[in-house]
This record gives C-alpha cells, structure tokens and sequence, in this order.
C-alpha cells in the first residue's frame, strides 16, 4: 500500500482547489428541469410509517427550520448539480445543526456529535458542510437573530471547521479515530444568561441517551465508519 504523506496532501488538495476555486460555490440558481421538491419529499418517505411521516411533514409548515431539517432529500438533489472537488467521504447527509446533540458512550461518558445517520450516503464532503451552513442561517433567522449575528454564527462554524481539518491532517488515523468534543466542557461556553435550569435538564437529557442508539462518527464510541 502506498502511503501519501501530509505534504503531498497539501500539495493536492491546493491543486483542487485551483480547479474549485471557493468562489465557484458562491451562487446557485434553480435549473429548468428541476424535480418537484414536494414530489421529492413524498418519494423519501416510501416505506416509512404513515404516523411517522405525518408527524415530519406537519412542522414544516410552521417553521423553516423543520422544513428544512425533513427535506435533505431535495437539498441533496440540489447539491448534486452544484461544483465539487470530487472528495468523497461517507458523509451524514443530513448534517443539520439540529442533528448534533450531547449523549453518552457505552463508558458513560458524555459527548457532543452528530447523532443522525439516516440519510448518510458516500458524497462530496461539500455537502455536508453547504447543508451545516445553511442550517445556521436558516436557524439564526427563525429564532429572529440579527443578519450579522447570523452570518458571524456561520462563519465560525465554518472557521472551526477548516481549523479542526487542519489538525486533523497533522495526526496519526488513531488518533483521529480518538478524537471527541467532550460535554461538560463545552456547557462551560454558554452565555451567562443561560439558566442553570436549563443547563441541568439538557444535561440529564443527554445522560439517558446512549451511544447504541445514538452511535456517532467519532471518539471512544465509534462502533464502525472511521469518517469524520
């Protein structure tokens, strides 16, 4: 097996972006032959529980947020016409800021990760990352956030992103698998304005999760894709 060293991965990865440049992804526009959205997310639901599917469908007509959260579908087939370095990763496919959470691994640690991999599939890494984007957004707006505050929440997650990537890229492939964002330090990050209260439930919420239900990417409970 030939092994590719960090450098040689810099060295591709600027080639790539060459030929993606970041600016490529700036705009999209609607194409002529789209597919219904409503038809799409109809199609997605083939096989799923009448009651469940109700109870998805029936937010989205209240609040952006939901509607886009149910609707990776229509955003992934939208995503597929759009520019990509050809990186392929085995991405959640539905990297939605409300599909991050706190809950514990089989040691009864509390962690924080992605937590929802019903819609994972092999794609662009892009993808998750425009739909993690987009769902700050649509979030910040909905929760009535100011337009700056949006795009300043937005461009941070994206910033932690390109940094942890930039780590990552730096270790051994155990000691990414070993990576995890531990809860109890990341609660110590809320506003002060946030009630003690509420911190508390969320925490014991989290508790009673567990990771064989909950079974993310990363950390001690990985219990099988080493992507991240």
């Amino acid at each position: 097996m030939n092994l590719v060293s960090v450098q040689q991965r810099i060295k591709a990865g600027r080639a790539l972006r060459g030929s993606v440049p970041r600016k490529s992804h700036a705009g999209w526009k609607p194409p002529s032959d789209r597919p219904d959205p409503i038809k799409l997310l109809i199609d997605s639901d083939q096989g799923t529980h009448p009651e469940a599917t109700s109870n998805s469908i029936r937010p989205h007509e209240e609040d952006a947020v939901y509607l886009l959260r149910g609707a990776a579908a229509i955003m992934a087939c939208d995503l597929a016409r759009t520019p990509t370095t050809k990186v392929r990763v085995q991405a959640g496919g539905d990297c939605h800021i409300m599909n991050f959470g706190a809950f514990a691994t089989p040691e009864r640690n509390l962690i924080f990760d992605i937590n929802d991999f019903d819609e994972t599939l092999p794609a662009p890494f892009e993808w998750d990352l425009k739909r993690l984007a987009t769902s700050i957004q649509v979030a910040g707006r909905s929760a009535g956030s100011k337009s700056k505050d949006c795009e300043k929440a937005t461009r941070s997650a994206l910033r932690c992103y390109r940094e942890r990537m930039g780590e990552y890229a730096q270790m051994a492939a155990l000691e990414v698998w070993y990576q995890r964002i531990d809860f109890d330090p990341l609660i110590k990050h809320l506003p002060a304005s946030c009630p003690r209260a509420w911190q508390k439930s969320h925490r014991e919420g989290a508790q009673k999760k567990s990771a064989a239900s909950h079974p993310p990417y990363g950390g001690e409970a990985r219990q099988g894709s080493n992507q991240r």
